[in-house]
């Protein structure tokens, strides 16, 4: 009874292991079954054979990818140039009795004797076998390949090995090939060869990018010589056809160059069918034969291609559940070989990548939040959000929302703390994934603007404060109340200032702004209006005082024109003295003396049009004027 549910428990346990990841259960139900929870629940759907063959389709179970589409990606095998096998083995046997040998497998002309027994050292021989241009017909013609099939051309040569008759320490008889019946009229032994030329054909299955199996089949034809002696003589023989079967393991050694090499074992049963025999002096009665060979051979061979590509890195990483890795390594193979014979497999596996990728960020940013990591968990959230399904989409819009408002919350404390450029951080990240968020950065950066009001107005830069608060109350206007209460503060100070200031584009900026702060607020307030009208007021001054200003300059410059138009002329032959009677004193004066102790003059004078004239004087006497 203990061994019968011994044997129930570990036939479960392995269905569990093998069909469980075909449910695409988490690891929330796996402990519940872990734990004995839900057991009825899935054992139908771990039986079911619809599940099962949409685990395969899917490629969601890694035991089933593993053991029938292994590097499914890889390239295809393209030629082998060259393969060598060299081996032992023994032909003939009695049923499935290795050691006895069917006298029905020779065929005599009758009333012969017959050879009926051969031990098995007498049937032991060697093979050697060499095969080439071995080519993926496919691959060579369309350029495309679902199998690594190839067809090529081969040479085997077996025969037996000349064992002689030999006694053992405890007495036992070894014998080796068989001397004919004395009735044959000669002295031989039975010792077969054959010369085979063939066809070949081996399908490659490749399960790791190290180890291969192949299965072969060739058909051929054979020359098979029927006893040894010491002249070699080739008669008598018979030809006929040969069929091969061989499962052989290969390992993959790479190499520098383009070819890679492998080497391995191989099971190997052939099967020669003679029936026709040459024998010009009839010194054999055999008229035909069947000739089964078993053996294993040790072989060497030279291909090129097998190659893992990046599709089966992305195959691993699409099974370890990295959907995003296995996307992009996928894409690269689709892009990379276009024409390969897997590749509309690879395009059904991103398809179902870009199904999967919006869960497995959803649960990097589970596993974020965890650890406290919000803003990590935040961005996977949203990632997801932009190709996640509707009922997925309803969770990550409630959980972005509440990280949302738990940055809002971290804003307005950071605001408070005075770190307003930590605050805005967290309120941009908030307003990215929520609307509520978004009206939560209008309000902050519209009280960083008040604050930074207060400042300049506490400094007399009223202008430059009201400038702020319109900004302000342009961002959030439901803060209207508050910023009034700034603007009517910075108006108050700005009309304390008022008859100190003489800048005439403060007071209209100040007024501006009153204005524009009126219109949002879109009611009358009489104190806004009283300060308004002082502004226009003063204004009004400024503007008056400016333009009085403005004439007295044209005035003066004018007069300054008349005055220089009713000097009298200066002419050449003047004096220096007469010169600056009529001219004033020059701006500046340049003199030297030559050596004939002459003295030389240069006046300056600039003229109210900006120009500048030049009067020379030699022995202080005008002799020439320039205007410049």
């Amino acid at each position: 009874m203990i061994q019968r549910r011994l044997i129930s428990s570990v036939v479960f346990w392995i269905l569990v292991i093998i069909v469980y990841p075909i449910n695409g259960a988490g690891v929330t139900d796996l402990e519940k079954t872990a734990s004995g929870k839900n057991l009825p629940r899935l054992l139908p759907k771990i039986l079911s054979i619809k599940h099962l063959v949409r685990s395969y389709r899917r490629s969601e179970n890694p035991f089933l990818e593993g053991l029938f589409r292994p590097l499914e990606f890889r390239e295809p095998i393209i030629t082998m140039p060259a393969e060598v096998r060299y081996g032992i083995g023994y032909y003939g046997m009695d049923g499935f009795n290795i050691f006895g040998f069917s006298p029905n497998l020779i065929k005599y002309e009758p009333g012969t004797d017959r050879i009926e027994k051969i031990p098995l050292s007498g049937r032991t021989g060697q093979f050697m076998e060499v095969e080439g241009f071995q080519t993926n017909l496919s691959y060579l013609f369309f350029k495309k390949s679902y199998l690594d099939f190839l067809t090529g051309f081969g040479f085997r040569y077996s025969s037996i090995i000349p064992i002689p008759n030999v006694t053992l320490p405890s007495g036992e008889l070894v014998k080796g090939p068989p001397e004919v019946p004395s009735s044959w009229g000669v002295t031989k032994t039975f010792t077969p060869s054959v010369l085979e030329g063939n066809i070949s054909t081996s399908l490659i299955f490749q399960w790791f990018p190290k180890w291969m199996l192949h299965l072969r089949y060739s058909y051929g034809l054979n020359r098979i010589r029927f006893y040894s002696d010491e002249g070699l003589n080739p008669l008598p023989y018979g030809t006929g056809t040969s069929v091969t079967y061989g499962v052989g393991v290969k390992y993959i050694r790479e190499s520098v160059t383009a070819a890679r090499f492998a080497f391995g074992l191989e099971l190997r049963h052939i099967y020669h069918k003679v029936k026709k025999i040459k024998d010009p002096s009839d010194v054999t009665p055999i008229t035909g034969f069947n000739l089964p060979q078993f053996g294993i051979y040790f072989t060497f061979s030279a291909f090129y291609g097998g190659k893992p590509t990046v599709g089966d890195e992305g195959k691993k990483r699409f099974l370890k559940k990295d959907y995003i890795s296995a996307k992009r390594l996928l894409g690269q193979f689709v892009e990379g070989y276009p024409r390969h014979g897997r590749v509309e497999r690879a395009k059904k596996l991103l398809e179902i990548c870009d199904e999967k990728i919006p869960f497995q960020l959803y649960g990097e940013g589970r596993e974020f939040e965890k650890r406290d990591k919000l803003d990590r968990a935040l961005e996977r959230y949203v990632q997801s959000s932009r190709t996640a399904n509707d009922s997925l989409g309803k969770v990550l819009r409630w959980k972005m929302e509440e990280i949302a408002q738990l940055f809002m919350q971290i804003s307005d404390s950071l605001f408070e703390s005075g770190d307003d450029e930590r605050a805005l951080m967290f309120a941009q990240q908030a307003a990215v994934v929520s609307e509520n968020g978004k009206l939560a950065l209008r309000r902050l950066e519209a009280r960083i603007l008040m604050r930074n009001g207060k400042d300049l107005a506490i400094r007399g830069f009223f202008s430059g404060a009201l400038e702020k608060y319109s900004e302000a109350l342009s961002l959030a206007p439901h803060l209207k109340h508050d910023i009034r209460r700034l603007e009517l503060e910075a108006a108050v100070g700005m009309l304390e200032d008022v008859n100190k200031a003489s800048d005439e584009s403060s007071v209209r900026l100040a007024l501006s702004s009153l204005l524009h702060a009126k219109e949002i607020l879109g009611k009358k307030d009489e104190e806004m209006d009283r300060i308004i009208s002082e502004l226009e007021r003063q204004l009004a001054l400024l503007s008056e005082f400016r333009l009085k200003q403005k004439m007295e300059e044209y005035m003066e410059v004018a007069r300054d024109e008349i005055a220089f138009r009713h000097m009298p002329k200066v002419r050449l032959g003047m004096l220096v003295a007469e010169v600056e009677y009529i001219m004033g004193s020059p701006q500046d004066v340049v003199e030297r003396v030559d050596e004939k102790n002459l003295n030389y003059q240069m006046w300056i004078y600039e003229a109210p049009d900006r120009k500048k004239a030049y009067f020379y004087f030699e022995d202080y006497v005008l002799f020439r004027i320039e205007e410049k």
